[in-house]
């Protein structure tokens, strides 16, 4: 089974309306109360609860959640096949983003990254170019590659001021800026960014049953994979150095890494 960690009230307007994302009581299991992934067994509601189809694994049921992620802010971005596409950001959620990318028929997929491990596991997994902020212009980059009008959709995955300052910039006129990643704090953003080139600046947050139940589908007939985002797989016993310490000190080596209890 996959887990769909999202506390939704089901009396709120948002919640009415089949925005359970929206929910005015949103939290996230393990996150905000109710227990964690970490424990022998965890009790869930009813509707957090997703059946795998036959041929999908455990493995691959707990990677759906990530994904489901992508899938919502490639959705709400409003992209068609064949479009072109930037994602800022490497990591989790922009490697699942690109997937999501090509699962939808993304023309040029473009990635904006620094870590060494990250870039080549973008390129492995759908990205057709990799950009390092440290060695190119972004924004020129992406201008060259597009004929020099810009990407047509970009992902904000870091959640940076630098990497949002760089999306208005590297997104044609008229083109579409998703904000994939939560932040730690405000940034600046000068609006004639916005106005000057009319672009539509949207926010997602996790995602709703429908988009988590359709993870699933793309899963088993294999649009998406999730080997492409599985950077190590460790023990339980070994979760708080190969996993929590591994990743504070060396995430830049990684995309996910799998805690398997059986190891």
């Amino acid at each position: 089974m996959a887990i769909e960690p999202v506390f939704r009230c089901g009396e709120c307007a948002a919640c009415q309306r089949g925005a359970t994302n929206l929910c005015e009581k949103l939290g996230f299991y393990g996150l905000m109360g109710g227990g964690g992934g970490m424990s022998e067994y965890a009790v869930v509601p009813n509707y957090m609860i997703h059946k795998l189809p036959e041929g999908l694994t455990s493995e691959q049921g707990a990677l759906v959640e990530p994904i489901a992620v992508g899938l919502r802010a490639v959705r709400r971005s409003g992209l068609k096949a064949g479009q072109s596409a930037l994602v800022f950001g490497g990591g989790p959620i922009g490697a699942v983003t690109v997937q999501c990318l090509k699962a939808m028929g993304a023309g040029q997929i473009m990635v904006a990254e620094v870590s060494a491990a990250r870039k080549a596991k973008a390129l492995e997994i759908g990205a057709d170019v990799v950009i390092d902020p440290t060695q190119e212009d972004v924004v020129a980059r992406v201008k060259e590659l597009t004929d020099g009008e810009g990407a047509e959709f970009s992902f904000d995955a870091a959640g940076i001021q630098e990497t949002l300052t760089t999306a208005l910039h590297a997104t044609r006129k008229g083109g579409t800026v998703t904000i994939i990643s939560i932040w730690e704090g405000p940034v600046q953003v000068n609006p004639n960014d916005i106005v000057l080139a009319e672009l539509q600046v949207l926010g997602t947050i996790c995602y709703t049953p429908e988009d988590f139940a359709d993870t699933i589908a793309m899963l088993k007939d294999g649009s998406i994979s999730t080997e492409g985002i599985i950077t190590e797989r460790i023990a339980l016993s070994d979760v708080v150095d190969g996993g929590f310490n591994e990743l504070v000190d060396h995430k830049d080596r990684h995309v996910k890494i799998l805690v398997e209890s059986s190891r």
